[in-house]
């Protein structure tokens, strides 16, 4: 389902898994209402909370009905560990990330379990 709105918030974060290797890119679902104008980014923070990387793309050039691609860069991932995954955009119309959750037994409560996204890995 979608997230709550990140166009009116500084970013929206997401513990994440990787393992040792070089990131090539990152796919993910994001959805919009009205006018695509602005930017949407993505920034990874190594577990020492340092930002490895920051992307990001028009969100007038994007078909928001596809997959989004961000690129990579070809980050090395030393070792398997923890990172996190934020998203974020600069835009006067809502930007949604599509995202797994659960809810409590009389759905009152709702927990965000992952985002929707895929992480591929240099050959």
């Amino acid at each position: 389902e979608l997230s709550d709105s990140i166009h009116d918030v500084a970013y929206v974060e997401y513990q994440v898994q990787l393992k040792q290797g070089r990131l090539k890119s990152l796919t993910c679902a994001l959805s919009s209402e009205g006018i695509h104008n602005g930017l949407i980014g993505v920034e990874l923070v190594a577990p020492d909370g340092a930002i490895a990387l920051q992307s990001s793309m028009d969100l007038a050039s994007l078909n928001l009905h596809l997959p989004v691609i961000f690129d990579l860069e070809n980050l090395v991932v030393p070792r398997d560990a923890t990172w996190h995954v934020r998203f974020f955009t600069r835009s006067t119309w809502p930007v949604y990330v599509l995202e797994f959750a659960e809810y409590s037994r009389f759905g009152w409560r709702r927990r965000v379990i992952a985002p929707f996204l895929k992480i591929e890995y240099a050959r």
